[in-house]
Formats: C-alpha cells, structure tokens, sequence
C-alpha cells in the first residue's frame, strides 16, 4: 500500500511539473496528470518484469523507469490535447 501510495504521489509531481512547463487549462492538467500516472504504472512494472531494473529503487518501487515512463506519458497527453488551428 505505501509503494502505491507513494508511487502515485510521485506521478503527481511528475504530471503537475510537466503541466507547470508546457502550461494549458485545468482539464488539461486534470489529462496530463492521468497520462502521468498511467505511465508512471506502466514503466513500473517493465521495470520490474521487463528490464529487471535493479537500480534506482525506493524499496520495491523502480523509480527511474517509472519515472521516465510517467514524464513520456504526461508529455505524451499534452501533445495529443494540443489544438490544431488549421481544421
């Protein structure tokens, strides 16, 4: 329960300061932190089952492919939000 708890708070961190420096609106925000943790998850358990990353951890959390995924995810969400002003 803590790595979960803890694992998603950092996900948070993670979404709100890529929202912070690429900016947007509240929904966007509310998307990129979703994008984030979704990422942050699933880079999580490559690292774990996947790469077998023995490095970086906070206990049974990988936190660096759990946090390179979460960056991709929230970067990710923000460009497919992005408004296309030609159509």
């Amino acid at each position: 329960m803590n790595t979960f708890l803890l694992g998603t708070l950092m996900a948070i961190a993670l979404g709100a300061g890529a929202h912070f420096i690429l900016g947007g609106s509240v929904g966007k925000l509310f998307a990129m932190l979703a994008g984030a943790i979704v990422g942050f998850w699933i880079g999580h358990f490559l690292g774990f089952v996947g790469i077998n990353a023995d490095f970086a951890n906070i206990g049974a959390l990988n936190t660096l492919s759990a946090s390179i995924f979460g960056i991709v995810g929230a970067i990710s969400t923000n460009w497919l939000l992005q408004q296309n002003p030609e159509r």
